[in-house]
C-alpha cells in the first residue's frame, strides 16, 4: 500500500480497479477541501488560490472519466484560512466550513503569539453540486496555532467539527450548528473519526499528559483509549 499527497503543482493519481493512473489538473491547484458525491459518482476539490484572502472566491471541480470540469455555481463563498469539507449524504451536499481570525495585530496573524487567546469569525457553506448555501455558523475562541478537524458521523446523520476548545454537529435536516461536547483537554484535536461499530467519536491529539493520543467520546466525557494493552512486566524504558 502506497500513501499519496496533492501538492500545488502534482498529479492526482486515481484507482481504476487494478492500477493507479495519473490525472494532470488544468490549473496549479490549491485545494481547501475534497469529497466523494455519491449522487455524481465524481471526485470533487474545492480550489482557491488565495484561500487566506477574505475577498477569493471559491472554486469547484468535478473529477469524472472524462478528466476535470469546473462546476459553475453561483454565490460561491471566499476565501477562509483552515477551511473543512466533509460531505454529508443526508443533505446530499458538501458541507465547508471556515474561519479567520476576527482582529489580529496590525492586520497580520503572524504578529499574534501561538499561546495568545484570540476570537474568529466564521462561516458555513452547502454545495449541493449546482448552487451554494449559506448555513447559520458559530463563533469561537482559541490560539491562532490551534487546529480543527471534522468527520460525518453516520449513524446520527451529522457533521461532527471539533475546534479548539469545543465539538459541534451539524444535522441533515439542522439549520444550525449544535455544541455537543468539550474536546479532551490537554492537546489541540488534529484528527476526529467516526466508529460506527462503538458508536463513538474518535478524537486523535498530542498528548501532554496522557498515555494515550486517542479518545473515545463516551457521552458527553472523553476517556483515553488504550492503545497497547499494559503488562505487569511491562518496561518503561
Amino acid at each position: 500500500t502506497e500513501i499519496y499527497t496533492l501538492s500545488l503543482h502534482d498529479a492526482l493519481p486515481i484507482w481504476r480497479g487494478e492500477v493507479w493512473t495519473a490525472t494532470e489538473p488544468p490549473l496549479p491547484f490549491s485545494p481547501i477541501g475534497a469529497t466523494f458525491d455519491p449522487v455524481s459518482g465524481s471526485f470533487v476539490v474545492l480550489h482557491n488560490p488565495h484561500p487566506d484572502d477574505p475577498s477569493s472566491p471559491t472554486e469547484a471541480w468535478r473529477l469524472g472519466d472524462g478528466g476535470w470540469q469546473r462546476m459553475e455555481a453561483p454565490d460561491a463563498p471566499t476565501g477562509r484560512s483552515s477551511p473543512l469539507a466533509v460531505y454529508s449524504p443526508g443533505r446530499a451536499a458538501t458541507v465547508l466550513y471556515g474561519e479567520q481570525i476576527a482582529a489580529p495585530p496590525d492586520d497580520d496573524p503572524g504578529t499574534m503569539p501561538c499561546g495568545a487567546a484570540t476570537g474568529y469569525e466564521a462561516d458555513t457553506w452547502s454545495f449541493d453540486g449546482a448552487r451554494w448555501s449559506a448555513v447559520e455558523s458559530f463563533a469561537r475562541s482559541g490560539p491562532p496555532c490551534s487546529t480543527n478537524a471534522a468527520t460525518y458521523d453516520a449513524t446520527h446523520g451529522r457533521v461532527v467539527l471539533a475546534t479548539y476548545n469545543e465539538v459541534w454537529s451539524l444535522g441533515d435536516a439542522d439549520r444550525t450548528w449544535q455544541r455537543i461536547a468539550t474536546p479532551p483537554s490537554g492537546g489541540h484535536v488534529f484528527h476526529l473519526a467516526w466508529d460506527a461499530r462503538s458508536g463513538d467519536l474518535i478524537a486523535a491529539r498530542m498528548p501532554d499528559d496522557s498515555q494515550s493520543p486517542l479518545f473515545e467520546l463516551r457521552g458527553g466525557d472523553w476517556a483515553p483509549i488504550e492503545i497497547v494493552p499494559s503488562s505487569p512486566n511491562a518496561s518503561n524504558t
